[in-house]
């Protein structure tokens, strides 16, 4: 019931075809991913998830990273072919372990290249380390 009703609150935020990211954020184990991957599996041609606990060497990509050309030459450096404008929609998961990406995503959304959704876990305790959240470049739900 609660990864229905999550379901439907994902596909009106992206129907409304918004300049903006999603973040959606909850307590660990609650299915955030899977609803998520679901909507995005279903909504577009192609998508990207990138796991900063699966994989923490993807965190260079943001912490290293001067401009979003960068990290878009990075990110399709390992991606490639995935990497379609207006047809991709990248899916960071366990932001919490990249705050630099919180502090970017502006910069991301900006570009209109692509769409992006996040989610992280525990999330109220490490916003207090992030530099800048883009108030107006990302809306955030709690599940």
């Amino acid at each position: 019931m609660l990864q229905r009703k999550m379901y439907k609150k994902i596909e009106m935020f992206y129907a409304e075809k918004q300049s903006k990211a999603l973040m959606i954020t909850g307590a660990r184990q609650v299915g955030k991913s899977y609803i998520v991957e679901e909507f995005c599996k279903s909504h577009y041609e192609n998508y990207i998830r990138i796991d900063f606990i699966e994989n923490p060497e993807y965190i260079s990509i943001f912490s290293a990273a001067k401009n979003v050309e960068q990290i878009l030459v990075r990110l399709s450096t390992l991606f490639g072919d995935a990497m379609i404008p207006g047809k991709t929609i990248v899916f960071f998961d366990e932001v919490q372990e990249c705050k630099e990406l919180i502090t970017q995503i502006k910069y991301l959304v900006k570009d209109e290249r692509y769409d992006y959704i996040l989610s992280g876990s525990l999330l109220g305790t490490v916003f207090h380390d992030i530099v800048s959240v883009p108030v107006g470049y990302m809306d955030i739900m709690q599940m």
